[in-house]
């Protein structure tokens, strides 16, 4: 992915559907690091919705963060 693209994944899905900014997942002064449990969580959720995706909705992305998270961190019960 080039970096606009994940740019805007992060703004568009990831800020949005868990209501939480950069510095939760990222180390602010280098972004590439892997040193945060949230960053490594963050990945495995992403990698669930898009197999979600795929096997059930052909690849179209209809369940992204929101979809349980609704803009918290943690899912509302």
């Amino acid at each position: 992915w080039s970096r606009k693209k994940v740019n805007d994944y992060m703004k568009k899905q990831v800020n949005r559907g868990l209501g939480v900014k950069c510095k939760h997942c990222h180390d602010t002064k280098d972004y590439a690091a892997d040193g945060k449990k949230d960053k490594e969580v963050s990945r495995e959720m992403i990698v669930m919705q898009d197999r979600i995706n795929k096997e059930f909705f052909a690849g179209k992305q209809v369940v992204t963060c929101f979809t349980c998270h609704k803009g918290k961190l943690e899912i509302p019960k």
